[in-house]
């Protein structure tokens, strides 16, 4: 992967965290404005209302018991919706739901390849010829001192994956929000360094192999990063 690899793997990232921002808008606006449209509500007020998002689009439909207003967004990918059931040309209720979480599926991603990672250092520290892919890919099996740096950084992976699984809400181990808020950030901002690295590497497989995963990886992290606040699920 030459120099320009390594720009396009940064645009790449950079593309997929404005997509994301975009996501949480999208869904933080259509919550606020569907919570915002109780019962009671006219219909012409109603659109009205709806028609100052920035994000989502709406359409009149006629649903299972009776007329409903159908509010989406495609920066959701259609994924967040909100029904406004009318009757008598009034909102009689408002119903927010969004199945798939952005932050959910960036979390378990990074967390598969953390995994796939964590295995390949400890596997490298314990002696294994994978040396071709990590460090510089200057030897297949790594000296003493590379060994111990590896074991390390598997540890180190391990409490990424902490941290990530409770800024989205999945494990309550650490107790802090804030510390998982800034320690994903962390995680982001030290797997872009790592795709760039691996994308100047000396070694030919570690640039096809490690820059993909540690990009896929950065802009995993820094969608969860993103996330507006860890929901349990």
């Amino acid at each position: 992967m030459n120099r320009f690899g390594a720009a396009l793997t940064f645009v790449a990232v950079l593309a997929y965290a404005w997509a994301s921002f975009s996501w949480f808008e999208a869904e933080k606006e259509m919550r606020l404005l569907c919570a915002a449209l109780g019962s009671g509500e006219p219909v012409p007020r109603a659109t009205k209302v709806l028609d100052t998002g920035h994000y989502l689009r709406y359409a009149r439909a006629d649903g299972d018991s009776g007329p409903v207003i159908e509010v989406t967004s495609a920066y959701t990918l259609g994924s967040a919706h909100c029904t406004l059931r009318i009757a008598d040309e009034r909102v009689v209720s408002s119903v927010y739901r969004a199945p798939v979480r952005l932050e959910w599926v960036a979390g378990a991603v990074a967390v598969a390849l953390l995994v796939g990672v964590a295995g390949l250092q400890l596997l490298l520290a314990l002696g294994a010829p994978f040396g071709k892919l990590a460090w510089g890919g200057a030897r297949t099996t790594l000296p003493p001192r590379l060994r111990v740096a590896s074991g390390a950084l598997a540890l180190a992976l391990q409490v990424g994956m902490v941290l990530l699984l409770e800024r989205v809400g999945a494990l309550q181990m650490i107790g802090d929000p804030d510390l998982a808020y800034i320690g994903v950030w962390v995680l982001a901002g030290v797997f872009t360094l790592s795709a760039l690295a691996n994308a100047a590497s000396s070694s030919s497989l570690e640039k096809r192999v490690m820059t993909p995963i540690t990009a896929a990886l950065a802009a995993s992290c820094l969608v969860v990063a993103l996330s507006p606040v860890p929901i349990a699920g």
